[in-house]
């Protein structure tokens, strides 16, 4: 089996992979807050779809269909749409999630001396979301049209 056909295979797994996994994030514990004594306050074990309101499910469920269109049919809009989706994740593990993962955005402040720290439901998102922007882009990249080569055009010699 040639080392395209591997990685051709490889970037399918990681597409349904991808999405299973941000699905599940949702439904894990994002971060905790605690106290500088190590103790979780209350109500400072947030699930994922607390955090952010099931936008992962979402996106998860969304690359399903254009994971199945980018290998059964291969899709390049479907490539493109997956690819698309595992950078909104990013974003919003990223840009929301993370924050409030590490204290600045979340209980802490209500709290003296708590911090935030993120818990498996963050890097299961995180993992997921670059599943996927991988598994669209390499695609793309595998699947690109051959470019014809052009021959090098000769200066005319001669007056």
């Amino acid at each position: 089996m040639p080392w395209s056909d591997v990685l051709m295979l490889a970037l399918v797994g990681a597409g349904f992979l991808g999405a299973v996994l941000l699905v599940l994030s949702d439904f894990l514990t994002l971060f905790e807050v605690q106290t500088a004594a190590g103790v979780t306050v209350p109500d400072g074990s947030i699930k994922g779809h607390e955090n952010h309101s099931f936008a992962m499910v979402l996106l998860g469920v969304a690359a399903l269909p254009m994971a199945y269109g980018a290998t059964a049919g291969g899709s390049r809009p479907a490539m493109t749409g997956l690819a698309a989706l595992g950078l909104i994740a990013i974003v919003v593990a990223l840009a929301f999630d993370l924050p409030d993962a590490t204290g600045t955005n979340t209980l802490a402040r209500t709290f003296e001396s708590a911090t935030g720290h993120p818990k498996l439901g963050f890097y299961v998102e995180t993992l997921g979301a670059v599943l996927l922007l991988v598994s669209g882009a390499g695609r793309l990249i595998l699947t690109a049209p051959a470019r014809e080569r052009r021959p090098r055009e000769r200066p005319a010699i001669g007056p």
